[in-house]
């Protein structure tokens, strides 16, 4: 810089200040400066100090995108055994279709005992029991007494009426029998005294008896079969004397209900080469009700009894033969 700038500078700086007194002393002051009125004796005007240089912050340096955090499940322990896998689920239909009923398995067959007895309610082959459903099996029950007032004894007398009945089986468990026996007895009585001859003849003696039996199956193996029968009898009879003359006739009757239940076993004669005979044999208890009567015009008499048979036979003998039957199968 030359010498005569330098000189310049200097008387200009120097002259700002009394320039800046004299425009405060007229109530103004130069741009750049400020009137302070504090100065005593008068007020001066003063140079604005300059504001200090901003410090120019460098922008911050770049910094990378965040990058998504990436969560890791640890790996669990199960704390009970896995289950099984089951068939994968079909998708739900959407709203307003209808659902298709799944289909309901049919039933297990129950698997028979395998002890070789087949028990009620169940089929097994080791029996012939099976065989004999929507057979019909033809036998004789015996004989059953029915009583008749005997006017002549004042007493009731027994008639023997014989019982065949008939055995269908509608299951291989349930079977019905149903039994008729029908009895009518004439006598006489013939007299000689030398050339002459008479006869007398006794009145008739009838009887019906009827049998309702329900034979159940509680178990069977092979050709045999353990029995339970609850059982009804009906049975009735009647004799008619013709009187003489005017006078009435003598009715005598009877009348006998019995109900029982019979257990035994029914044995198929199969392991002999006869599978449609069959043996069976009984026993049981019976309660009995007899009503005998006879009756002539206005006069009647009658007897009642009431007898419960265990076992239901009328003597020891009728253990080997009341309760014993042949069965024939069509």
């Amino acid at each position: 810089m030359r010498l005569q700038d330098t000189l310049f500078a200097t008387v200009l700086l120097a002259s700002i200040p009394a320039a800046a007194e004299e425009l405060c002393s007229q109530g103004q002051c130069a741009t750049g400066s400020y009137c302070d009125f504090s100065a005593l004796p008068s007020p001066v005007c003063r140079l604005i100090p300059a504001a200090p240089a901003a410090t120019v912050v460098p922008p911050p340096a770049t910094q990378p995108p965040p990058q998504p955090t990436t969560f890791v499940q640890p790996a669990l322990v199960p704390a009970y055994p896995p289950l099984p896998e089951s068939a994968p689920q079909q998708a739900s239909p959407p709203v307003g279709t209808p659902s298709a009923v799944p289909p309901v398995a049919p039933p297990q067959p129950v698997a028979a005992p395998t002890d070789g007895w087949v028990r009620m309610g169940f089929a097994d082959s080791n029996t012939t029991q099976s065989a004999m459903i929507h057979r019909i099996g033809i036998g004789y029950y015996g004989r059953r007494d029915v009583p008749l007032f005997d006017l002549a004894s004042s007493a009731s007398v027994p008639v023997s009426i014989g019982l065949a009945a008939a055995r269908y089986w509608y299951s291989d468990t349930f079977a019905v029998d149903v039994g008729l026996g029908v009895q009518w007895l004439s006598s006489s009585t013939e007299f000689e005294s030398g050339n002459d001859t008479s006869t007398t003849r006794q009145p008739a003696v009838v009887g019906a008896l009827l049998h309702v039996g329900v034979p159940i199956v509680l178990s069977s193996y092979r050709d045999l079969s353990v029995l339970l029968v609850p059982e009804i009898e009906l049975g009735v009879t009647n004799r008619t004397t013709e009187a003489e003359g005017d006078a009435d006739n003598l009715e005598e009757s009877g009348l006998s209900a019995n109900l029982g239940l019979r257990a035994g076993a029914e044995l198929r004669l199969g392991m002999i080469g006869l599978p449609q005979l069959a043996l069976e044999s009984t026993f049981g208890a019976a309660a009995s009700v007899e009503i005998a009567k006879a009756t002539q015009g206005n006069d009647a008499a009658s007897l009642t009894s009431t007898r419960l048979l265990v076992p239901a036979v009328g003597s020891p003998l009728d253990i080997f033969t009341a309760n014993l039957s042949l069965r024939y199968y069509l």
